[in-house]
């Protein structure tokens, strides 16, 4: 996602075919929003592109698509290298299925290892450490 001042009105399928972001498609039947405001679309491998006044995001539930959504914020703010941004950020969402309480438990702590805890919050250090 990035946050800056966006001209929804630009992003536009077209735009993208021309300027050779993505390759010919036929976006006639798929779901595309383009007002002065906001502009909403999908296009090709399950990549939906939503930009606001404020905002651009796009997002994929394909995780083979990363490089390609990296590719494809690149080349397009490439061309518009004028467009102010003020903060650039990703996010990743997972599920993770753990069988039983202990391995969660043991998962938790390597994710956040409490040694590091203990130091900061003088109160942890009360905590029985033999129940976490």
């Amino acid at each position: 996602m990035l946050v800056g001042n966006m001209n929804p009105k630009i992003f536009h399928p077209e735009w993208f075919i021309r300027k050779n972001i993505v390759g010919e498609w036929d976006y006639s039947q798929d779901k595309v929003a383009n007002l002065p405001d906001m502009a909403q679309m999908e296009i090709p491998n399950d990549r939906k592109i939503l930009v606001l006044l404020n905002q651009f995001s796009i997002r994929s539930s394909l995780a083979s698509e990363y490089l390609s959504l990296k590719d494809f914020v690149i080349h397009t703010f490439s061309l518009l290298a004028e467009t102010p941004v003020q903060q650039i950020g990703m996010n990743y969402l997972s599920v993770i299925r753990i069988p039983n309480k202990d391995k969660w438990k043991e998962f938790g702590k390597k994710l956040a290892p409490q040694e590091h805890w203990y130091d900061a919050a003088p109160y942890m250090a009360e905590l029985d450490k033999d129940k976490f």
